[in-house]
């Protein structure tokens, strides 16, 4: 579980890049690429226009609620 000092962490390392692009890997080997739009302090990450892998299958999606918790690797121009 992702405690409250790491995603302060999260949220002052991200605070910038909201409304741009982020690519984001889970431990369970998913791919989300989508424009950052909050991490909230309950330790969610909100990707919104999301384009990501599931079951190996491209999947466009709206909106994307990843726990900070399944968070394996960030990557952003």
């Amino acid at each position: 579980m992702t405690v409250m000092g790491e995603t302060q962490a999260f949220m002052s390392l991200l605070g910038a890049r909201e409304g741009g692009e982020l690519m984001v890997w889970t431990r369970g080997g998913h791919y989300f690429r989508g424009n950052l739009e909050r991490v909230e302090e309950n330790g969610i990450l909100v990707l919104r226009d999301v384009s990501c892998t599931l079951a190996g299958e491209r999947q466009e999606r709206e909106k994307a609620y990843l726990s900070l918790d399944a968070v394996d690797a960030l990557s952003w121009e």
